[in-house]
């Protein structure tokens, strides 16, 4: 039996600092000696020696900021295992399995993850109308790390998965500063969204809000929904219900490219409020085609239709753009009392051009 070392974490609530011990994320021991080569020490001991690490890593802290200049709030140091603050819990693993990673450059990457997270919530909020509520945790992992605990794709580079952002870093290929803000705001959108539906969402229309508000597609997106239009109808909803992870890999593109398209039909013409309505009702419990109907007041039968007619519409028009307005819903649909415009899709929709 060996020991685990614990470590210090430095914590940011309220512009203070405050530091607590906590185990890391990947437990560290000492391995050149166990409990049953050496006397246990006594507990004051204990107690009195993780006082004085604490108040070293204190002090260390504080002098590393006045180095650095660093505001208080964001700052990180690579001898702790995280910063937290009042909004996130970032991680940085340690003793990444991957020759190319590097704990020092994960820790920089984390620095300024959190300056752009702190962002992207300030400037969502209004929008967002106060959610999440709850601490969001992101986690920085080598590439074999993050492939390993997610089985994803090798296409993916970042995943919401079970209740945490994870994010594979590579000091070979490292995140360009633009590359790190769009996979922040794509994958911060999927935190909120499983908070706010309890993890009830469908797939189709978590990954169409979370590229809204990530700011920039995939230019690969546009000829392989015009493709997909031009040979076959959209794919059914149903298909795109639990994500995309397990789709061919040549199905990929076109299903996030329809899921845009959706979530943008959605926002037009029934509006944002009536979208973060509906994700509040998944919490209920009822299947995310029963509370669409009940919400939306239209069958998901009729939303694929328009959806459809929506896309031949764009594909037919030549267009190179997957940002577009909204062609009128059907008699038969504004018939149930939907309006035609939604001002809170066009806030969205300005923030991907």
């Amino acid at each position: 039996m060996r020991r685990a070392r614990r470590v210090n974490q430095m914590v940011v609530e309220g512009g203070f600092l405050a530091l607590t011990a906590v185990s890391p994320t990947t437990t560290r021991c000492d391995s050149d000696r166990s409990l049953s080569q050496s006397p246990r020490p006594s507990r004051n001991l204990v107690d009195r020696n993780l006082i004085w690490k604490t108040v070293f890593a204190f002090v260390t802290s504080i002098a590393l900021l006045l180095e650095s200049g660093a505001s208080p709030a964001y700052a990180i140091d690579p001898a702790f295992s995280s910063v937290v603050s009042s909004r996130f819990a970032l991680y940085v693993e340690e003793t990444g399995q991957s020759p190319t990673y590097d704990s020092k450059y994960a820790s920089e990457v984390a620095h300024d993850a959190m300056e752009i997270l702190t962002s992207v919530d300030k400037e969502l909020a209004p929008i967002l109308a106060g959610r999440p509520v709850s601490r969001i945790i992101v986690r920085f992992l080598s590439e074999d790390s993050f492939y390993r605990q997610t089985s994803a794709p090798t296409w993916t580079s970042a995943l919401f998965s079970r209740g945490e952002i994870r994010i594979p870093v590579s000091s070979r290929d490292r995140l360009h500063p633009d590359e790190l803000r769009r996979t922040l705001r794509h994958e911060y959108i999927h935190a909120v969204i499983a908070q706010v539906s309890d993890f009830h969402c469908p797939a189709w229309l978590d990954e169409g809000l979370a590229q809204l508000i990530e700011g920039r597609y995939n230019p690969k997106l546009v000829p392989a929904l015009r493709t997909l239009i031009r040979t076959q109808d959209a794919f059914p909803l149903h298909q795109l219900e639990r994500g995309f992870t397990e789709l061919d890999a040549a199905d990929v593109p076109a299903a996030y490219a329809q899921s845009l398209f959706a979530a943008q039909l959605l926002l037009e013409h029934f509006g944002l409020p009536r979208v973060l309505n509906y994700l509040d009702e998944l919490q209920q419990g009822l299947s995310w085609k029963r509370s669409f109907e009940r919400i939306f007041r239209v069958s998901i039968a009729e939303f694929e239709a328009e959806l459809n007619e929506a896309i031949r519409q764009w594909a037919a028009s030549g267009s190179t753009e997957l940002i577009w307005t909204a062609p009128p819903m059907s008699a038969h649909t504004r018939s149930k009392g939907v309006p035609l415009e939604a001002p809170e899709a066009n806030t969205i929709r300005a923030r991907m051009r």
